[in-house]
């Protein structure tokens, strides 16, 4: 990829002059995202909020890794395309519409699948690693990778009416595997399967996008060691904190790929706390105490739910009086809980590991 001169042009002064103005960015700062070089892994709901806002803040080179096909069903919440994209692929769509956006941008494609056969050749071009996929293996693949080449990992998840966002892999601070720890981490599961209300992606994206320029020009607080977490329905934002847990390197093994250019990473994954609902049936059917946990929020919960589960939605669950009435409320029985986002299951169980409370994750689709 060729190098983008820093040199701000006479347009860019025009186009950029609302930053420039600005005593924290001024010509320095603008000049630095000018040197950005961000990778865009998906080019869906997330993406298409914070590419949009990248390329016209003046990010200077941009990379965008996607396999699929515009669907009408994508246009509702993937504001990049248009009508007349349907059936296109979204990466060259998209490189096409933020063109038109802004053709300073030096805009690079790769119409195929992050894997661990051509990840560590795509990503150590960028700097800043924009994470917008929807599936855990790829998360945990980038996390490796993002750790092993010292990039920076900018996390976004959506699901129905709740999205997260943090900065992983930043200054020595915890990464993805500190949220989704080896012991812990979840099989191919997608993040999102009951749907989404389609502002939210556009919210999380302008979320991720923000963080990537504070980085940049090196102003504000960056959510380094912290998850962001917003409900689109109460209007509210909470933060929780991670700490580190386990090194990525514990459960790496590079692989020589055939061609002796590219290295990818063995994902060795395991599940323990996570049961099936087979295996839920059978702790039924042995009579035990059974504390159900639904952390869905109330509009979900109400709208159909287990028999006799117990509704704590996610947010609630954070405070800190409320797990003190669950572990009273629970003496004796074995506590388990669900979600139809896996991506909300996992983050409420690293709130109950932190407290030692003893749980299992029921992996369900309904």
């Amino acid at each position: 990829m060729n190098q983008v001169q820093q040199i701000l042009t006479e347009e860019e002064y025009e186009i950029y002059a609302k930053h420039i103005i600005i005593p924290e960015i001024q010509t320095q700062g603008q000049q630095r995202l000018k040197h950005g070089r961000v990778l865009s892994i998906g080019a869906g709901g997330l993406a298409s909020a914070s590419l949009l806002y990248l390329v016209s803040n003046g990010i200077g080179q941009l990379g965008i890794i996607d396999d699929d096909t515009i669907e009408k069903s994508n246009l509702h919440r993937q504001i990049l395309f248009r009508t007349k994209d349907i059936g296109k692929l979204k990466t060259e769509s998209a490189q096409h519409n933020l063109y038109e956006l802004n053709a300073s941008c030096q805009l690079k494609i790769f119409s195929t699948k992050l894997s661990k056969s051509n990840a560590y050749t795509i990503i150590k071009q960028y700097d800043l690693i924009l994470d917008n996929t929807d599936n855990f293996e790829t998360r945990w693949l980038i996390s490796q990778l993002c750790y092993q080449l010292h990039k920076i990992h900018i996390y976004g998840a959506i699901s129905t009416f709740t999205g997260q966002v943090s900065v992983f892999n930043y200054q020595g601070g915890p990464n993805y595997h500190d949220l989704n720890t080896k012991n812990h981490i979840a099989n191919n599961n997608i993040c999102n399967t009951a749907g989404v209300l389609g502002i939210l992606p556009g919210i999380i994206g302008l979320l991720q996008a923000t963080e990537i320029i504070k980085i940049l020009t090196g102003i504000g607080n960056i959510l380094n060691g912290q998850i962001l977490i917003y409900n689109l329905l109460t209007n509210t934002f909470k933060k929780s904190f991670l700490r580190h847990i386990t090194k990525p390197n514990d459960t790496l093994q590079k692989i020589k790929a055939d061609d002796k250019s590219k290295q990818y990473l063995k994902i060795k994954p395991y599940l323990k706390n996570v049961i099936s609902l087979s295996r839920f049936n059978q702790l039924v059917k042995t009579k035990k105490k059974i504390y159900l946990v639904d952390i869905r929020d109330q509009i979900e919960y109400e709208t159909g739910h287990f028999l006799k589960a117990i509704n704590i939605p996610l947010a609630k669950l954070q405070i800190p009086i409320n797990q003190k009435i669950l572990i009273q409320q629970s003496f004796n029985h074995t506590i388990v809980i669900y979600c139809n986002s896996f991506s909300r299951s996992k983050l409420a169980s690293l709130l109950l590991i932190n407290k030692y409370i003893n749980h299992f994750i029921l992996q369900t689709h309904y």
